[in-house]
């Protein structure tokens, strides 16, 4: 793959965890805690371009209702919008249709709420291909 993984969510611990799997791979792995609230905090969510996520191939987005108060969840909407229109394929961990995501776009990958280490590196390097 070559280029970073770009991982957005709030639970440190998996954060960690998904940092690890991918650097055991050899991959880079980069880490945000997103936006605090709506329009607050986020240089992507505010200017329409994430500066981490130009080099990445792939962008993990963990939406997990139970990792997320309300206002993080809006801001999540917010955030998966602007991966979606800049084309990152992006690969979600949790439900967006609890964000009201009405059309899933091709570039989109949604896992399970938490996935093994083999499931969430085959669904990384499959998206990475996205064309």
């Amino acid at each position: 793959m070559g280029a970073s993984v770009l991982v957005v969510g709030t639970d440190p611990d998996v954060m960690e965890r998904f940092g690890s799997w991918l650097e055991d791979e050899g991959l880079e792995a980069v880490g945000c805690p997103g936006p605090p609230l709506v329009g607050g905090g986020c240089i992507g969510v505010t200017s329409g371009r994430c500066p981490l996520a130009d080099d990445a191939a792939v962008v993990v987005l963990d939406l997990r209702s139970e990792v997320l108060e309300p206002p993080n969840v809006r801001a999540r909407a917010a955030i998966l919008g602007m991966y979606l229109d800049l084309g990152t394929p992006t690969v979600i961990l949790g439900d967006p249709a609890e964000l009201g995501v009405p059309n899933i776009p091709r570039q989109v990958t949604i896992i399970g709420r938490m996935p093994d280490r083999g499931q969430f590196l085959d669904v990384v390097r499959e998206a990475a291909s996205t064309p």
